[in-house]
């Protein structure tokens, strides 16, 4: 970029920035503005957004001779965004090899892990909102360090693992009959759980993003009383595939997502029946970007193989004593009877036999220093202490040790159920926004299904009903569970049959077979008065 171009977009922030303050002044004055403080509050966030655009535009003008290749906005590409909204792009996967760069070069481009390099990445993805680099360090240390590799493996595991409902958004009976179609085509998602797993990802980025992939023409038996009613014709989500982390870049003023596709191509990330976003916990005053475990992690992840790398010297050097001749300095020693020498202490730890004639010397090993192997190790255990602070919020393994007690066992349990608790929160807020968008896609055909149990019922009322997930994930065990069960039944508590299969990791009865025409709609039936909270694991056998 040159001098005159340089100068150019400088102008123009203080152009915008003069006009976003004349602006502010009229709203404050209440000149040419509504009346309303919607209107105002409305007016003025939008000032405020077009000076810190123009702001960041400003700052990121570099002097003459250096020129930063990115800034912290992100524009949009029209062509990229225009090939997202074509409806045969809902049908295929197209979001692949998405990024700044080629992921398989991701690695490679990462220079040794530095702290100054470490500090780098970190600020790109603060000052400039690219976090490729930032995913790439993270990437890298759950792929080598076995014990961040370890921590991590049991918050997805658990995601994948532990019980996953739909129940409808209330006990009316439309709100029953949708939630049973919206279970009946999630359960035509691929490999569901292990997706769940790679979803987790945002427990260490702290954000996830997946492409929906949908399907048309399917047949949806969903249950109606004691049977079942055929709707053809439905759309449904054939897979969710995770998009790496590194293909995400976040706005830097309102923290919008923008699906990187390439240089200078960016499509925003919105709430849309093509993306599943996952924005991870964390305090509410920060940015998406600054959430997850991998920042900490990586100043952790460094110092942990410094220990690790010196407590291999030090094995390597002083591990195994070295073995050699002591003998009196008023001997003398021929080149014969040295080489003799060396012969046999090379023979030694062997198994070959020898025999060492006094004349050579006393045979002696080099002591091991005391205190070095010690102090690298406590070094590591302090590190990994923090890693599973940060990751877990348990310390059992570290701080504990095999003479840990129950008691204390059973906190550290109980505290890394909590972390994954909150994961399975954040998970289900978005797959309960996409649950909405399976609804709306199926609208009208289930509208008109519905109509004979529901009178009157439209499709803007199917969208209204999308039903939730939730997601169990407890310390109990299945013997403690069925005593809950068992006091709820006890207090005349009705059971969800369902539920308690569910949890308890029991399958189904195996429906008996029926050669009737199973495409045939059977004869009305009153709706559903109870709420069936089956619970789809993709296309397992387990579901009903």
């Amino acid at each position: 970029m040159g001098i005159a171009e340089r100068f150019r977009v400088i102008v123009n922030g203080v152009a915008t920035a003069a006009s976003a303050a004349r602006g502010a002044y009229r709203i404050a004055t209440g000149q040419g503005v509504g009346s309303q403080p919607a209107t105002i509050e409305a007016d003025a966030k939008a000032m405020v957004h077009r000076v810190m655009r123009a702001g960041i535009a400003a700052r990121n003008v570099p002097p003459v001779g250096t020129w930063k290749p990115f800034s912290g906005n992100h524009p949009e590409s029209k062509q990229a965004a225009a090939v997202v909204v074509r409806p045969e792009s809902k049908y295929d996967q197209i979001f692949t090899g998405v990024g700044q760069d080629l992921y398989a070069y991701s690695f490679a481009n990462l220079s040794e892990i530095t702290l100054p390099a470490i500090a780098e990445y970190h600020r790109r993805a603060t000052v400039q909102g690219w976090t490729d680099r930032k995913a790439d360090l993270d990437a890298r240390f759950v792929r080598e360090d076995s014990h961040v590799r370890g921590l991590d493996a049991i918050r997805r595991s658990r995601l994948a693992t532990s019980p996953f409902r739909i129940a409808p958004s209330s006990s009316r009976p439309l709100a029953i009959l949708v939630a049973n179609a919206v279970r009946e085509a999630f359960s035509k998602i691929e490999n569901f759980r292990s997706t769940c797993a790679e979803l987790g990802v945002f427990g260490m980025s702290g954000y996830a993003v997946g492409e929906l992939v949908w399907r048309e023409g399917v047949t949806l038996h969903v249950p109606v009383g004691g049977g079942s009613v055929a709707i053809q014709g439905c759309e449904v989500i054939r897979k969710i595939a995770p998009l790496p982390p590194r293909a995400i870049a976040f706005d830097i003023v309102d923290d919008s997502p923008w699906l990187v596709l390439g240089p200078g191509s960016h499509v925003p990330v919105d709430d849309c029946d093509k993306f599943l976003y996952i924005r991870g916990d964390g305090p509410a005053s920060l940015p998406t970007r600054f959430r997850g475990w991998g920042w900490a992690n990586a100043w952790l992840s460094y110092l942990a193989a410094l220990p690790l790398e010196r407590l291999s010297i030090v094995i390597e050097t002083f591990g195994v004593p070295t073995v050699f001749l002591e003998r009196s300095s008023n001997v003398a020693s021929t080149d014969a009877e040295n080489q003799l020498a060396l012969e046999l202490l090379e023979g030694i730890g062997t198994g070959k036999p020898a025999m060492v004639p006094r004349s050579l010397g006393e045979l002696k090993t080099t002591p091991v220093p005391q205190g070095l192997a010690p102090l690298h190790a406590q070094m590591l255990a302090i590190v990994r202490s923090e890693q599973s602070k940060n990751i877990l919020s348990s310390t059992l393994q570290t701080e504990i040790g095999g003479n840990g007690s129950y008691a204390a066992a059973t906190v550290h349990e109980g505290q890394e159920t909590k972390i994954v608790r909150l994961d399975g929160v954040v998970l289900c807020e978005a797959l309960t926004r996409t649950l909405r968008h399976i609804a709306a896609a199926n609208a009208e055909r289930w509208a008109a299904a519905f109509a004979r149990y529901v009178p009157g019922v439209t499709p803007a009322d199917i969208v209204e009903a999308a039903p939730f997930c939730s997601m169990t994930i407890s310390d109990e065990t299945p013997s403690q569970r069925v005593e809950v069960f068992v006091a709820a039944k006890g207090l005349g508590v009705e059971l969800d049959m369902e539920q308690v299969r569910e949890e308890l990791q029991l399958r189904a009865p195996m429906p008996s077979l029926s050669f009737g025409d199973e495409t045939a709609a059977p004869a009305p039936t009153p709706a559903p008065t109870a709420a069936p909270t089956a619970a789809p694991e993709g296309n397992d056998d387990a579901n009903p």
